[in-house]
């Protein structure tokens, strides 16, 4: 029976391990380097106006490293420099609630998506972002009016007069938030006598805004026309 040389084994085994663990050192390397070249090649193409190319790269680049935050951003960043589509609004919205998946404090992308929510239609959605930025930025008007906007997308009028309300509190020298308001008022909640009250109300706290006077007459000028008609 022929007898097994062990110091020969050993040496063939420890070289099979020393080989192996070349190859996972080799692996390790390469699996730095190449995110690294695709995030490069991404950073060149987009200083050079390549979005497109940029954007390819970057994609590949992140499914190495779906988590990072930055890079999502960067990619949202170029995505939205191309023509809107809504496919590609679409895929946008997608990666702004991917984003705020993996940080929720991201208030500048929230705002993002809750515009291309709203630019989309998808006014559920577009209300979602718009409350959870309120609960940062109680007193923002703008804000209140797009989740107005939305509200009232959804046929939630009397949630949307209280957007718009708030709106007027918190920028009653701003002509956009009565306007929104009465018209919600006079078209949505067919109360014409209520709109008429807050125009009154824009008057009064603006009485040196031509705009404001005119807004206001030419509702009266509508509601006579629908009166007599």
């Amino acid at each position: 029976m022929p007898t097994i040389n062990k110091r020969f084994l050993l040496r063939a085994v420890l070289a099979l391990a020393a080989f192996a663990a070349v190859l996972v050192g080799a692996h390790a390397v390469q699996a730095r380097r190449i995110p690294a070249a695709l995030k490069g090649q991404a950073d060149r193409a987009a200083d050079a106006g390549k979005t497109d190319v940029a954007v390819h790269y970057l994609r590949q680049y992140l499914e190495f490293h779906p988590d990072d935050v930055d890079t999502q951003v960067r990619l949202a960043e170029l995505l939205a420099k191309r023509s809107p589509t809504q496919g590609g609004l679409r895929e946008l919205l997608f990666l702004y609630d991917k984003i705020l998946r993996l940080d929720p404090s991201k208030h500048d992308i929230r705002r993002e998506a809750l515009s291309t929510a709203l630019r989309l239609g998808k006014f559920a959605d577009a209300v979602a972002h718009g409350q959870a930025l309120l609960e940062q930025f109680p007193n923002d008007a703008p804000l209140w009016l797009q989740v107005g906007l939305a509200q009232a997308g959804l046929n939630q009028n009397a949630a949307a007069r209280k957007s718009y309300e708030a709106a007027v509190r918190a920028a009653p020298d701003k002509i956009g938030g009565y306007q929104q308001l009465a018209q919600l008022v006079w078209k949505g909640l067919d109360d014409a006598a209520g709109a008429r009250r807050v125009l009154d109300d824009m008057v009064r706290a603006l009485p040196q805004e031509p705009d404001a006077y005119l807004i206001r007459a030419r509702f009266e000028t509508f509601t006579a026309d629908e009166a007599n008609p």
